[in-house]
C-alpha cells in the first residue's frame, strides 16, 4: 500500500493510536497507556510517528524518546525507539522501515549521534527487522527486579532541562496563557520581568538574616526562578544547557584575582 503517509501523531489520532498500543502491549492497563500517550503528546522529546491509511485510520506507529544511557552506545544522551508497531495487513510493505526512517531523521535533526532500540529475546521477527534496517546487535542481557516496598518519600524524577521545559510548556498551554488574547502574555519581556521579580522575592528571605527563616518558602521561590528561567530560555530559542557549559568553560579560563 504505497499511499500510506508517515507523519507525526496528532490529538485526532488518539483512538487509533490507542487501538494499536493495546495490540502491541495487550497486558498493560489501558489507564496507564492513556496516561503515557497524554505525556508524549506534550513532550517534544518523545516523538511519535504514525502510518496514515486515510479516512482517519492508521496502520502503524513508532514511539521515540531520549535516554541518558543505552547498552552498547558510545554517546549520551541517546535517541531511543520505545515502541514500533505495524498492523498485520500492512506488514512486509516497508511501512515499518518508513516509520524508522522518520525517527532517524528526527534524531539527526535534534543532534543525536546514535539511535538505540531493543526487543524481546523470543521476538525473532523484530530482531531480523532491526538488522535489516542497519541496526547492530550489541549485547544480550537478562533483567532483574527486587521489590523494596513503599518508599518513605517519592524518589527524585531526575529530569533533564529539556524534560522540565516540556512540562512547563504543557502547564502554560493548559492554562491558555500562550493564546493570543491571554491576560498573561508569555512574551520574552514579560518572562524576564517575572524572573527578576521572583529573584527579588528570594532576597526577602535574607532581609535582616544571614540564613533563611523558612526553608519551604525559600524552596518555593527558587522553584519559581528556575521555572521562569527555563521558559525564557526556551521562548528565546536559547539552548540553556549549552549556554551553561560554554559559560563554565569561559569562567575556567578567567582570572579571578
Amino acid at each position: 500500500m504505497t499511499d500510506v503517509k508517515i507523519r507525526p501523531v496528532t490529538q485526532a489520532d488518539f483512538d487509533e493510536w490507542m487501538r494499536m498500543r493495546l495490540a502491541l502491549w495487550d497486558e498493560e492497563p489501558a489507564v496507564m497507556l492513556i496516561a503515557e500517550m497524554k505525556d508524549m503528546l506534550e513532550n517534544p522529546l518523545t516523538p511519535v510517528f504514525v502510518a496514515e491509511r486515510g479516512n482517519g485510520k492508521l496502520g502503524g506507529f513508532l514511539e521515540g524518546g531520549v535516554r541518558r544511557y543505552a547498552e552498547g552506545c558510545d554517546t549520551s544522551p541517546v535517541a531511543y525507539v520505545e515502541g514500533w508497531y505495524v498492523d498485520p495487513d500492512l506488514r512486509s510493505q516497508r511501512i515499518g522501515r518508513r516509520l524508522m526512517e522518520a525517527m532517524e531523521s528526527w534524531a539527526r535533526e535534534h543532534g543525536f549521534a546514535e539511535l538505540a532500540s531493543d526487543t524481546w529475546l523470543e521476538n525473532e521477527i523484530s530482531q531480523k527487522a532491526h538488522l535489516a534496517l542497519g541496526f547492530e546487535e550489541c549485547e544480550r542481557i537478562i533483567t532483574y527486579r527486587k521489590v523494596l516496598g513503599p518508599p518513605k518519600s517519592p524518589a527524585p524524577l531526575g529530569l533533564s532541562l529539556q524534560e522540565w521545559t516540556a512540562r512547563i510548556h504543557a502547564f502554560v498551554r493548559s492554562k491558555g496563557w500562550y493564546e493570543p488574547e491571554s491576560p498573561r502574555p508569555q512574551t520574552p519581556r514579560n518572562l524576564a520581568i517575572s524572573l527578576s521579580l521572583e529573584a527579588n522575592e528570594v532576597l526577602e528571605h535574607f532581609q535582616w538574616h544571614d540564613q533563611p527563616q523558612n526553608q519551604d518558602e525559600l524552596a518555593s521561590e527558587l522553584a519559581d526562578v528556575a521555572l521562569y528561567l527555563l521558559q525564557l530560555a526556551s521562548v528565546t530559542k536559547i539552548d540553556l544547557e549549552q549556554a551553561i557549559l560554554k559559560k563554565l568553560e569561559m569562567n575556567m579560563e578567567r582570572s579571578w584575582d
